[in-house]
């Protein structure tokens, strides 16, 4: 008798089915109570939690801006790179609370080595205020002032999604699909793997190259959200939420798949 055998479900193919599993809490907490804000909080539970840990035990920091008030940014990774906000401006996010920026208003990091990994993913949720600039940083630590680029670049640059690897010289991966200013939630990312540097719009692919140069080690330069390396004042001119960092490449199929769970959330909230 030939023997058929399924494939396992992956992580974040799990992810999926227990945010929709916690949708339909959402709905029956709505029937039974009537209140929409009940059904936020079934819906919700955990669910940044889940989502930011998915891919495994690789996330370095995760940064969801739900704090609301104040100048402190929690790193809810627990790996402690919490981070500092300079003139801070609350907003709604895509999920909870987000950080509206614009120039002069960026989140410190600090400069450990671990913020700038060789293999790495990024994602982040971003909606424009305008990207039409050249400078909307969503993360960076690649600019040593007076000294060798190194690093870690990644920008919206005239509406056009930009990553860049520093190691002594530049190489530029650049998107062609235009970002416009419509005040809409955009989910970006960026993976390299120390060969293949990838850029991902909305869960797709956006552009993909291969290059061997490597990430270049800031010697002063600390990681900074929504600004650039040590000259954070060219910042994102728009709201940014949910940025998270991983020590490794995270394949396509399973970008495709957080982008697609973080917008079931998302809509759920509406």
């Amino acid at each position: 008798m030939q023997k058929i055998y399924k494939k396992a479900f992956t992580l974040v193919e799990l992810l999926v089915v227990i945010a929709i599993v916690g949708l339909l809490s959402g709905v029956a907490v709505v029937a039974m109570g009537g209140s929409r804000a009940k059904a936020k909080i079934a819906a919700g539970q955990s669910f940044e939690a889940t989502v930011g840990h998915a891919v495994g035990s690789e996330v370095i920091g995760e940064w969801l801006f739900d704090e609301g008030s104040g100048s402190a940014a929690r790193d809810t990774s627990g790996n402690g790179h919490n981070g500092t906000i300079t003139g801070p401006v609350w907003g709604t996010g895509i999920v909870g609370g987000g950080l509206v920026l614009a120039s002069g208003r960026y989140v410190t990091l600090d400069t450990d080595t671990a913020l700038n990994p060789s293999n790495f993913t990024i994602t982040a949720w971003i909606k424009p205020g305008d990207f039409t600039g050249a400078y909307n940083y969503i993360y960076s630590n690649a600019r040593d002032c007076c000294g060798t680029y190194n690093g870690i670049d990644f920008r919206v640059a005239t509406s056009r999604l930009l990553m860049t690897l520093w190691n002594g010289g530049a190489f530029q991966l650049w998107g062609s699909t235009t970002i416009t200013n419509d005040p809409v939630w955009v989910f970006v990312a960026a993976t390299y793997n120390g060969s293949k540097l990838n850029t991902y719009i909305n869960g797709r692919l956006e552009a993909s190259a291969t290059t061997a140069i490597g990430v270049g080690s800031p010697a002063t330069a600390a990681a900074i959200i929504g600004g650039m390396g040590t000259g954070p004042s060219l910042s994102l001119n728009g709201t940014i939420d949910q940025v998270r960092l991983y020590g490794s490449a995270i394949v396509a199929k399973d970008i495709e798949r957080l982008y697609a769970t973080e917008r079931i959330k998302y809509f759920a909230e509406k």
